[in-house]
């Protein structure tokens, strides 16, 4: 399967995994059987969390955890045009514009979200947390 980690996933995984279900940190942990994708967008919320003071990380910097990320074969996916001129179009069932990306992208690529936001299933998006 292709899943793209929503940023709360990547957050968990990095700084603290015991908040995972065990079905998605066995997803995670099956990484060979699996395509695993990171947005551009959740490294900018990341970022942005990191320089407000929100979030700290191993290291201070989310750059050794991306590049970490990147070794053990998650791809990145950059924010383009068409997923942020979707998000016109996307009912407004959720307000959080990082997150608003995330599902238009989703879409675009047929991708799996994992992640604990109860809000995200309220789309034509396939979710898995549980």
């Amino acid at each position: 399967m292709r899943f793209l980690l929503d940023t709360n996933v990547v957050i968990f995984s990095l700084a603290n995994r015991s908040r995972l279900t065990d079905r998605v940190r066995a997803l995670l942990e099956e990484e060979e059987s699996h395509e695993l994708f990171v947005s551009h967008v959740s490294v900018w919320e990341i970022s942005a969390k990191i320089g407000a003071g929100r979030l700290q990380l191993p290291g201070g910097s989310f750059r050794p955890a991306l590049q970490a990320l990147e070794r053990v074969g998650v791809k990145l996916i950059p924010v383009e045009l068409p997923d942020i001129l979707a998000v016109e179009t996307l009912e407004r069932r959720h307000a959080d514009p990082f997150d608003r990306v995330l599902i238009t992208q989703a879409m675009r690529y047929g991708l799996t979200i994992l992640t604990s936001d109860d809000q995200i299933p309220l789309y034509a998006v396939p979710v898995i947390w549980k």
